[in-house]
């Protein structure tokens, strides 16, 4: 019976710490944004809205939920003002970075008041 064990066998049945996931990273409150939208939904809200647009602060992952009508890019510049101010004011601190999909509501008056206000995409 062979007692040898190869090198490959043994790293296998090795443990490992913990190793953090890609991009993992411990942002300051309020230092990386992102956002999302969902929808369109098949049920109306009490408002007409039938999508959601969503921002969460990676730090705390307190989050808001916006239902909107369209999902363009300034309807969502304009939330994301409304969000972003709202957290500034409450913590102190600025955004720098924001993460997204790249979805078209992301781009052009979006990615201009990103610009505009020196937050990283």
């Amino acid at each position: 019976i062979p007692t040898a064990v190869c090198e490959s066998c043994a790293l296998g049945k090795m443990k490992h710490s913990n190793i953090p996931g890609k991009g993992s990273h411990n942002y300051a409150r309020l230092e990386a944004i992102s956002g999302d939208t969902q929808g369109p939904f098949r049920v109306v809200s009490s408002e007409g809205t039938t999508k959601n647009v969503k921002f969460i602060d990676a730090n705390t992952k307190y989050a808001k939920l916006f239902g909107v009508k369209e999902s363009t890019a300034e309807n969502t510049a304009e939330l994301f003002k409304i969000f972003l101010t709202r957290l500034e004011r409450r913590t102190g601190n600025k955004c720098k970075y924001f993460k997204c999909d790249d979805g078209g509501e992301f781009k052009g008056a979006f990615h201009d008041y990103l610009e505009s206000i020196g937050i990283q995409k």
